[in-house]
């Protein structure tokens, strides 16, 4: 992101967001997972209500969900303000390398949860 808002300034082109931000976007809700997981005492985990082991990670979840689909989205229309294309008409193009990248990555998920749901009890 440093790259990119580097050359957006050499173009004079304006870009939202810096990449201090997305970069605290990116990795925030990661160190909060983190401290969930390992850094609170025990003393506070006997003090909090059984509903709290439940709630507390499904919300850190959709934090750092919302939080790093934020971030790309910055990351990918500063590249397009970068290039030219802040509308972004060419990322909207599918070719053959789009159709590619979707099978490689999403035929072994799709697999793992045809599997997981044919064997869950």
């Amino acid at each position: 992101m440093k790259k990119i808002v580097a050359r957006c300034s050499q173009t004079n082109q304006p870009v939202e967001g810096s990449a201090t931000g997305v970069t605290l976007m990116f990795y925030a809700p990661i160190l909060m997972i983190v401290g969930w997981e390992f850094y609170i005492s025990e003393k506070v985990f006997d003090s909090l209500p059984l509903s709290f082991f439940t709630i507390i990670p499904i919300m850190l979840t959709l934090l750092y969900t919302t939080f790093f689909s934020v971030a790309m989205v910055q990351i990918q229309q500063s590249v397009n303000v970068c290039e030219g294309d802040a509308c972004g008409f060419e990322n909207s193009k599918i070719t053959w390398a789009n159709v590619l990248w979707l099978i490689v990555c999403w035929m072994p998920i799709t697999a793992l949860f045809g599997y997981l749901s044919a064997y869950a009890p």
